[in-house]
């Protein structure tokens, strides 16, 4: 948004002091005539008698020469053609507005933003010292039922337009969903945010909005097919390990049997022995899985055999110690 005025114009930098003035704001129903209304409320100038003249664009610029009018507004971009033209003219001036950043909190939708000097040309350097001005945030309405293939059109034409930098914006700056003044369209939204899919490229439209609906019902069940099968293995892994982990107990045992010599050595296998078989008994498995744990306790009733043969030996005397069991 900015403000030029005529060569012999009285109107001065602080807007709140604008009043009785001829002001070019664009036809009724343009976006200027809105943007020079909101302006006018913004600087409490409802009442002090401004003439709002229907002219807006090139023919504003006429109306400045013509003496038509004291001020016009112009709510485009810098580089646009009337502008430039306004720029390097000596009969029109450009309106270093003031206090920009208080009339932007007034404003709904502006941003004071600083044009820095020589950003335009540099020789001569326009402007020739950095500048604020109010720039105003342009959004893209339209109706509830707008068809979703017009959607996709209208919102990568946008970013065709306007994600270009230049003295006032960055590069990819907007389009964007910050701040909007009604709800945002979900399409508009995701291809602003995410852009399009690979298949946009490629595909009509309908087919590859059919794909990315398709796509979020299927990826759920991409991960949730695994995931079932992966929870009843695991559960399955756990409740096998909990009697697996005893039968290398066991085996430890079974070989430090085979390798006793005397009968304290056996008789430590034994007490061993008895507190792995009380620790499997003690285990609160469910029923699909106790077999592991009988398997278990029946090879232990195996050792406690040999433990038995041999402390019998013992006591008949015989040779008990030279065998490993069976």
């Amino acid at each position: 948004m900015v403000v030029f005025r005529g060569k012999s114009s009285p109107v001065g930098a602080n807007a709140g002091e604008w009043g009785d003035i001829r002001f070019a704001a664009g036809s009724q129903a343009s976006g200027t005539r809105a943007a020079a209304l909101a302006l006018i409320e913004a600087a409490g100038l409802q009442d002090v008698g401004i003439d709002l003249v229907d002219v807006g664009g090139h023919d504003a610029i006429e109306a400045l020469y013509a003496n038509e009018a004291d001020a016009a507004l112009f709510v485009a971009p810098l580089d646009a053609p009337y502008l430039m033209d306004a720029i390097f003219d000596p009969e029109i001036i450009f309106v270093p507005m003031a206090l920009v950043d208080a009339l932007a909190l007034k404003l709904s939708g502006a941003n004071s933003v600083t044009v820095p000097a020589g950003s335009i040309t540099l020789d001569p350097p326009r402007p020739p010292e950095d500048v604020k001005i109010l720039a105003l945030r342009a959004s893209l309405i339209a109706a509830s039922d707008l068809h979703p293939a017009v959607t996709d059109r209208l919102v990568n034409a946008a970013k065709n337009i306007h994600s270009e930098p230049n003295i006032l914006q960055s590069a990819r700056e907007y389009p964007n969903t910050a701040s909007p003044p009604v709800p945002l369209n979900k399409i508009a939204t995701e291809l602003i945010n995410s852009g399009p899919n690979f298949l946009h490229g490629v595909l009509p439209f309908w087919i590859t909005a059919q794909f990315g609906s398709v796509l979020l019902l299927l990826l759920p069940l991409l991960f949730l097919v695994p995931f079932l099968r992966i929870v009843p293995s695991s559960y399955v892994w756990f409740q096998k390990r909990r009697v697996w982990r005893f039968y290398q107990r066991i085996a430890a045992l079974e070989e430090e049997l085979g390798k006793a010599q005397t009968s304290t050595e056996v008789e430590e296998v034994a007490k061993n022995i008895e507190e792995v078989d009380t620790a499997l008994a003690n285990l609160n498995l469910p029923l699909a899985y106790r077999q592991g744990a009988y398997d278990a306790r029946l090879h232990i009733d195996l050792i406690r055999q040999e433990i038995a043969r041999r402390r019998t030996a013992k006591n008949d005397g015989t040779p008990a110690f030279s065998s490993k069991p069976t």
